[in-house]
């Protein structure tokens, strides 16, 4: 089983306006909002998981601003991947089984309690050989 990887998100809403290495993204409400991973095995949230090495846990941790949760997480494809809550409402873990070569992208919901609406964030998986 590979080690424990850690990714971070950091969302910001119209208000604060982009900032340098900020992907723009429109929520569920129209409003503009912006948000930036780190960690991962690249330093921006994507990972890279060596197939046969036993299923990786992938912990997302959304920081920046307690209105921000983790709600859902969306895979494409689907490829066997789970998620559950892992603790706190800013943090969860996807679950990798590792058992097939494949880039799936994960897309990492987040709700803003404060405007009630809800913000895609997107990385990708990368399983390999």
């Amino acid at each position: 089983m590979p080690g424990p990887i850690n990714v971070t998100l950091d969302v910001r809403n119209a208000a604060t306006g982009p900032a340098p290495g900020y992907t723009a993204v429109t929520a569920s409400n129209g409003t503009a909002y912006y948000y930036k991973y780190g960690g991962g095995s690249d330093g921006n949230g994507n990972v890279t998981v060596k197939v046969g090495g036993g299923q990786a846990a992938i912990t997302v941790t959304v920081g920046s601003d307690p209105r921000y949760t983790i709600t859902n997480f969306t895979f494409s494809p689907q490829g066997g991947f789970t998620w559950h809550a892992g603790g706190h409402a800013a943090v969860a873990v996807i679950v990798d089984p590792a058992t097939v070569v494949e880039d799936v992208k994960y897309t990492t919901i987040v709700t803003d309690t404060t405007a009630n609406c809800t913000i895609p964030c997107d990385p990708v998986i990368r399983n390999v050989p």
